[in-house]
């Protein structure tokens, strides 16, 4: 039932500022130029995992949200594992934007596997820098290992626990005009996960701009072990096919 329900409030969250921003006018600006709600956009992805013990096909919708466009940025996210029903990870993050390219981001994110009843909970915080070419993200992470209670999203028990370093470094290439686009980079974290020490690889992102508001683009990560060892392998392999929306404020008429 808890499952159903977060699912059901951030469907409903988005359905709501969908129709607000249909009421108002995309983009239109806030009363106030610094305090004032907007609804920024919607991320949706569609993610398979396989690996030697796994293989999940998962869905994930994140949108974000502006109360002051420095200091309340924040983003819910949520993904469902359609392999073995049921609710996966969810996160609430909030981003102060120090610039036009340098941001703060903190994160809390809650991992749970209803089959083995065990679970984690994250506290992300992380410097990140995008620019159109490059973009680049470090931090450190707290980790608490749920063995009991689980299910509970505010359990940090020190019991078992572990602080590790974020880090992301990526690289994009951009042809026709900026609409198709091609990454390739290496992290140990996204928005929903966090990887191990021992996890490492890269990944690779092929994107296209369909319209000036949606972005397509399908991205594969692979994660190796063993790299200090003579013999490393392919741990897991993660594919996704991810559409970005973003809430453009709309092109003024011209006049005829």
């Amino acid at each position: 039932m808890k499952k159903n329900l977060i699912g059901l409030v951030i469907l409903i969250l988005v359905a709501v500022s969908a129709k607000a921003q249909e009421q108002t006018g995309a983009g239109a600006p806030a009363k106030n130029p610094e305090w004032g709600y907007q609804f920024k956009g919607i991320d949706y992805n569609y993610v398979i995992r396989t690996s030697a013990s796994l293989s999940d096909t998962d869905i994930q919708l994140s949108s974000d949200y502006s109360f002051h466009p420095t200091w309340v940025n924040l983003t819910p996210g949520i993904e469902m594992d359609f392999s073995n029903p049921g609710l996966t990870r969810y996160f609430l993050q909030e981003r102060i934007n120090l610039s036009k390219y340098n941001s703060v981001v903190a994160r809390m994110n809650h991992l749970q596997y209803e089959r083995w009843e065990v679970g984690a909970n994250f506290v992300n915080l992380y410097f990140q820098q995008i620019r159109p070419n490059l973009s680049w993200a470090l931090g450190a992470v707290y980790i608490a290992q749920l063995l009991d209670d689980w299910r509970n999203p505010l359990n940090f028990n020190d019991d078992l626990y572990q602080l590790r370093m974020l880090y992301q470094v990526g690289y994009t290439w951009r042809f026709r005009q900026n609409k198709i686009d091609f990454s390739i980079g290496a992290e140990n974290f996204t928005p929903y996960e966090n990887y191990g020490y021992d996890q490492l690889g890269p990944y690779f992102q092929l994107g296209y701009q369909i319209s000036q508001r949606t972005h397509l683009a399908a991205m594969a990560d692979m994660r190796m072990v063993g790299l200090g060892t003579a013999l490393p392998h392919l741990e897991r392999e993660t594919y996704s096919l991810m559409i970005d929306w973003r809430n453009l404020p709309k092109k003024p008429k011209t006049a005829q």
